[in-house]
């Protein structure tokens, strides 16, 4: 361990357990501080699929997107983390051109028209089982010797009276803790039906006011979707079940008669750009806010925790002391 160096990570979705994991990777202690376990937390309800959509700034979301994507390709061999790649398509609006998150290893291709098939373009994704992943992610984080801490943070002050290095990864909770009225949340319900009835993911986004999606899993298959941009409960509602379950059936009839299994809703820490940024606080040391990723918070963790290690390994490269002091 590198001396003098600890560090407080404020939140136990996938962002939080993300940057602790990475952090680890420095040599340093690392305390997970959270008032929800990852099983309770909106990671869990995500659908997951890589995806990086409506996220910004694009510069900087491509860069966590595609190194997220990376690092996730490389867990595909292991069935333990829920991690598989899955082949899929994508409907929007016309004119088609490919995304610019689009790399060699994602296999994109555009299709026309010809035929009345509507323009698409196809692509490989990688699949992100919450359930299964979530609590790999905890348990690696754990095994490297990580303790976590059932205890509600009221002021980002209180980790530094136990260590010089604070990340802020609270999600919906930033928004109290910073006083960032930026962040807002977006509550999205799902539909899961029986697995067996979908084997390729789909998007259609030709409607941005009502984005369809089908996400095939082992156990299941996810319906989308909604955004309900300023809700921030976690409530299902059966007649928005019926609309998702429609609205995909006239995407796929294949899904027709396919058992429901119920649906699931959480409230997504949406900003109109994503916060990850460092700040230095005297004579109290690094604080480091990691938060508002929206409905990309799978696609980019990886990536933004990468970013999060390299700021942290920078200050304690500085530091005459090779650990991040005070200031």
């Amino acid at each position: 361990m590198r001396p003098g160096s600890k560090a407080i990570v404020i939140g136990c979705g996938v962002s939080g357990l993300s940057c602790a994991v990475k952090l680890q990777e420095l040599g340093i202690d690392v305390e997970i501080w959270t008032k929800q376990r990852p099983e309770y937390t909106v990671s869990m309800v995500a659908a997951a699929i890589w995806h990086p959509y409506l996220v910004f700034p694009k510069d900087r979301v491509n860069r966590w997107a595609i190194r997220s994507y990376e690092q996730f390709s490389a867990l595909t061999g292991r069935p333990d983390a829920g991690v598989r790649f899955v082949d899929g398509e994508e409907f929007i609006p016309e004119p088609l051109q490919p995304p610019d998150w689009a790399t060699p290893e994602m296999a994109l291709r555009l299709v026309g028209g010809a035929a009345g098939t509507l323009p698409h373009y196809t692509f490989r994704s990688i699949v992100i089982e919450t359930p299964i992943y979530l609590p790999w992610l905890l348990g690696r984080f754990l095994e490297g010797g990580g303790v976590l801490v059932d205890r509600a943070v009221t002021h980002l002050d209180e980790g530094f009276d136990h260590a010089t290095v604070v990340i802020n990864c609270a999600g919906l909770g930033a928004a109290f803790l910073t006083e960032d009225e930026r962040l807002k949340p977006v509550k999205g319900q799902l539909v899961r039906i029986a697995s067996g009835y979908v084997d390729r993911f789909c998007f259609d986004e030709r409607d941005p006011m009502t984005p369809i999606y089908m996400i095939p899993r082992s156990e299941d298959c996810i319906l989308g979707g909604t955004a309900e941009h300023g809700v921030g409960d976690n409530e299902v509602s059966e007649q928005v079940q019926r609309r998702i379950i429609e609205r995909c059936v006239r995407l796929n009839p294949a899904i027709e008669n396919a058992p429901v299994l119920g649906s699931i809703a959480g409230a997504r820490p949406w900003r109109d750009e994503v916060r990850l940024e460092p700040q230095l606080i005297n004579h109290r040391g690094l604080l480091i806010h990691n938060y508002g990723h929206g409905g990309a918070g799978i696609t980019l963790s990886l990536g933004c925790a990468e970013e999060v290690k390299a700021i942290v390994a920078t200050a304690i490269d500085a530091s005459p002391s090779g650990a991040i002091d005070r200031g």
